[in-house]
């Protein structure tokens, strides 16, 4: 059970960081310049809660396993629990990782100058994807943040309409996702700061 809780508080931290994705480059999730320290700070959050839950696991293990030996007379030995991987304390500690990798957009031409000819033709055709990729990205995460906004909406619009109840996660999923697209004026808009500014 501690397990099942631990991996299950694993996704819901992931789940929380797709909030922040606009898209993907290359294969690597997208998030805004503006709404990284807010992610950070959710992050960290969720990373001190997790490592919270490991060191308790951690710290129950050894009674834990006794436990199981003793009530299973026999059938399950020290020897299982090694041959599945849980040895030591130290060891089930170590295959916990709680990590968040962040990485810029690779800038256009961010390559050594002094290439050969073969080397600068190779290197334009990787800028030319770069763009590509970073052109294609942008068109999409415009229209990703708004319509996650608009389905937030569409959400209570349902729920208010008389048919069933509105619902207090609904409103609250609908504020956390304003205070999200803060950060996430990817198009300059001064409208779109404004809104969300009037919205919250």
């Amino acid at each position: 059970t501690p397990l099942d809780e631990i991996i299950s508080y694993g996704k819901k931290c992931r789940e929380e960081a797709k909030k922040f994705v606009v898209g993907q480059l290359m294969g690597a999730d997208v998030i805004c310049a503006d709404s990284w320290s807010l992610l950070e700070e959710r992050m960290e959050t969720c990373r001190q809660k997790f490592s919270q839950m490991v060191t308790e696991f951690v710290n129950q293990f050894e009674q834990i396993k006794a436990d199981v030996i003793a009530t299973q007379n026999g059938v399950v030995t020290e020897q299982d629990f090694i041959d599945r991987g849980f040895g030591s304390a130290e060891e089930i500690a170590e295959r916990f990782v709680f990590r968040v990798n962040y990485m810029p957009i690779p800038e256009d031409n961010a390559f050594d100058k002094n290439l050969g000819l073969k080397e600068k033709f190779d290197t334009a055709k990787l800028d030319n994807k770069i763009n590509q990729e970073k052109s294609e990205l942008a068109k999409k995460a415009q229209v990703k943040i708004l319509d996650t906004l608009i389905e937030c909406v569409q959400n209570i619009n349902k729920q208010a309409n008389g048919n069933s109840k509105l619902r207090k996660e609904t409103i609250i999923n609908l504020q956390e996702r304003l205070i999200i697209a803060k950060g996430q004026n990817i198009h300059n808009c001064p409208e779109f700061d404004k809104k969300i500014k009037e919205a919250i």
